[in-house]
């Protein structure tokens, strides 16, 4: 994947002016061109569709944020070292589902400290027609962590959260990590819905049983780390753990990229 140009950087199209000035417009309207087209294909006929809609209607107004003089130039600086550091899409790196889903609705910025996607409820949210709103409401609570896999048919995988042993009946597609699965192994990603109907928004990370209680340990020490940082107040203890999961995703992103190798194999080189 080709490094991402800079709103101010100089335009590639040569014209000596910074980027924001020249191809920006041009070249955002092609993006949001190739994303509906690429959401188009990936139609399922389930409510999993009005989910993928909410985030392409935030994609978008994520740009709205990055010409806030106030807060876009944060954004934009962590959404360039996010890339820089991870990749996401290239072969070996992290999916580019976990940049997305991390930059809409975990990174928190600015004075309001809110996300793209609170922002987005904040200005837009009550525009939406229903389920909209609902539907906005959920995906923006989402979050990665940790899930065993406790049982399978041929509608639905039965997911439990290693944290709080909530189970999550998570509904099936035509999906090859679906096909994969085996009771008792160990998905690291991001659920929408709610528990008795969810589905998966991401690219999972599949691990033996056997990292089980690692795994639990390194969700204990993110909550640590979370409130170390953070403090509680007067947060409920659900939240703290939610909102911890959207903190480590860097964390998680960059433990994955350790595990398989990439980054060792590229400091080799």
């Amino acid at each position: 994947m080709a490094e991402k140009t800079g709103r101010s950087d100089k335009c590639p199209c040569g014209s000596g002016k910074k980027y924001k000035k020249c191809c920006y417009d041009k070249d955002l309207r092609a993006s949001f061109e190739a994303e509906n087209a690429e959401f188009e294909q990936h139609m399922t006929g389930t409510p999993l569709d009005e989910y993928f809609e909410i985030m392409r209607v935030v994609i978008m107004y994520s740009e709205v944020v990055r010409r806030d003089r106030e807060d876009g130039a944060e954004l934009e600086a962590a959404a360039k070292q996010f890339n820089d550091q991870y990749r996401p899409g290239e072969d070996g790196w992290i999916p580019e589902s976990f940049f997305n889903n991390w930059m809409l609705f975990d990174f928190r910025f600015g004075k309001s400290g809110k996300t793209v996607c609170e922002r987005f409820m904040e200005k837009e949210g009550t525009k939406l027609i229903d389920p909209g709103p609902e539907n906005l409401r959920i995906i923006s609570g989402s979050y990665f962590t940790y899930y065993s896999v406790v049982s399978i048919t041929d509608q639905k995988i039965t997911l439990e959260d290693l944290f709080t042993h909530r189970k999550w009946e998570m509904n099936r597609l035509e999906d090859s990590f679906e096909e994969r699965a085996v009771v008792g192994e160990i998905l690291y990603t991001r659920l929408v819905g709610v528990p008795q109907s969810c589905y998966n928004v991401s690219t999972p990370y599949e691990f033996e049983p056997s990292g089980h209680e690692n795994f639990i340990k390194g969700v204990n020490g993110q909550i640590d780390v979370y409130m170390k940082i953070h403090g509680l107040d007067g947060i409920p203890d659900e939240n703290i753990y939610i909102e911890s999961c959207k903190d480590a995703l860097p964390f998680w992103a960059h433990y994955m990229l350790l595990a398989s190798g990439t980054i060792k194999n590229q400091e080799r080189h």
